[in-house]
């Protein structure tokens, strides 16, 4: 039996550098598959790895800068309920577009100042003021 494994003439020898060629020939055909350049499709779906978050713009009194509150919840460990966690993020807003009340996206970015990392991604909702609404349609029904 263990005279089957080992090859006994010149001819299986070569056979077995050979198929050896052929692991390597694969192996370079792979790493050819791999340095290939993604298609438009695979691209599109997968931008680079920025972070995105969205939350409240709570002040816009500085210039160029917002501050966006972050707000998540967390199941507490031990007693299972849900907690909302905070965070307040200083994020660059170029145009000063921004208003105190606006849901706003904030992408990361390389850092601005001390403080900023962030960029104002895209306005998502605009605030409105529901409480002067409700005042003017009262003073225009008396």
């Amino acid at each position: 039996m263990p005279d089957e494994l080992t090859p006994t003439s010149a001819q299986d020898a070569d056979s077995t550098s050979v198929g050896e060629h052929d692991d390597a020939s694969a192996a370079d055909e792979r790493v050819d598959a791999a340095t290939e350049e993604p298609s438009a499709e695979t691209a599109a779906e997968s931008p680079p790895s920025s972070r995105e978050s969205t939350g409240v713009v709570v002040s816009n009194k500085a210039d160029k800068t917002i501050t966006v509150l972050l707000e998540r919840r967390v199941k507490h460990p031990v007693y299972g309920k849900f907690i909302r966690r905070s965070s307040k993020i200083a994020a660059h807003d170029e145009t000063n577009t921004c208003n105190e009340g606006d849901v706003v996206t904030i992408v990361e970015t390389r850092p601005i100042s001390k403080t900023k990392s962030w960029t104002l991604g895209q306005i998502v909702e605009r605030y409105r003021d529901t409480s002067t609404l409700g005042a003017a349609t009262d003073e225009s029904a008396a």
